[in-house]
C-alpha cells in the first residue's frame, strides 16, 4: 500500500483502487485550526464527564484532546491506530484499532469515552460500539461528534472516503440507546457558517445506565467456556 505526504501533514494511501486522505499524520506540524474545534469539543463534553475522572479518546491522533483534558483536571488517554508520540509530554498514547480495546484496556475500567470524528470510520459499527460498552464503566459517559448525514461534506470523496457510516440524530441515539445509554445531550452543530451551505454536524451525549449482555458477548463467553472444556 503506498503512502506518501500531501498537504496539512496527511497521507495518502489506496483502498478499492480509490485514493483516500487520512488525516492522521501530523509528524511535521501540529494542525491549529483541528486544535479550536478541539478546545470546543472537550469544553462541552467536560460539562458532562465527572471531574478528575478518566477519559479515553479513541482516534486521539497526536493526543490534542488528551492534553486539554488533563489541563482540566481529568486523567486523559488516547488509543489511535496511528497514533503521533512526541509532540505533547503530558499525553499517554497506545497504538491499537477500534476492535481491539477489549484487548488493551480491563472491562469496566474506563470512566469517559471521548468518540470525536472517529465513529464514522468505523467499518464493522457495532463491534466498535461493543469494544467501547465493555470497557466503560456503568455510569459512565460517552460524548460522541459525527458528520450529519445530509452534510455534503460528509461524503465528500476528495476527504472522506474513509467515512463508513452516516448518521442523523435518531439513528446516532437510538444505537447508543440499544447499548443501555440515556441521552443528556443531542444537537446538530452548525461549523464554518460562511460556508454554503455549511458544514453540519452532530452532538451527542450519554450515560451508561445499564449493563448490556448482548448476543455477540454470549457467544464470545460461550466459545470460550468450550474451549476450556
Amino acid at each position: 500500500m503506498s503512502r506518501r505526504r500531501v498537504n496539512q501533514g496527511a497521507v495518502l494511501t489506496y483502498q478499492y483502487g480509490l485514493p483516500v486522505l487520512i488525516r492522521h499524520d501530523y509528524k511535521e506540524k501540529r494542525d491549529h485550526w483541528i486544535e479550536r474545534y478541539v478546545v470546543q469539543s472537550v469544553e462541552y463534553a467536560a460539562k458532562f464527564f465527572k471531574k478528575g475522572s478518566s477519559v479515553l479518546d479513541i482516534g486521539c491522533a497526536y493526543g490534542y484532546a488528551v492534553h486539554e483534558f488533563n489541563q482540566r483536571g481529568f486523567k486523559a488517554e488516547g488509543v489511535d491506530k496511528f497514533p503521533v508520540h512526541g509532540i505533547f509530554d503530558d499525553v499517554k498514547l497506545t497504538q491499537g484499532s477500534f476492535y481491539q480495546l477489549e484487548d488493551i484496556f480491563k472491562k469496566g475500567s474506563v470512566g469517559n469515552l471521548f468518540i470525536n470524528h472517529t465513529l464514522e470510520h468505523a467499518g464493522e459499527l457495532f463491534r466498535f460500539l461493543h469494544q467501547c460498552v465493555m470497557i466503560l464503566k456503568k455510569g459512565g459517559c460517552v460524548y460522541v461528534a459525527v458528520p450529519h448525514i445530509d452534510d455534503e461534506w460528509a461524503w465528500d470523496f476528495r476527504d472522506s472516503t474513509t467515512h463508513y457510516a452516516g448518521f442523523n440524530e435518531k439513528f446516532l441515539e437510538s444505537v447508543w440507546k440499544r447499548y443501555g445509554f440515556k441521552t443528556l445531550a443531542l444537537q446538530t452543530v452548525e461549523l464554518l457558517p460562511h460556508r454554503k451551505p455549511p458544514r453540519r454536524e452532530i452532538w451527542y451525549v450519554g450515560r451508561r445506565i445499564k449493563t448490556y449482555d448482548s448476543a455477540y458477548e454470549r457467544m464470545i463467553r460461550e466459545a470460550k467456556c468450550k474451549k476450556k472444556k
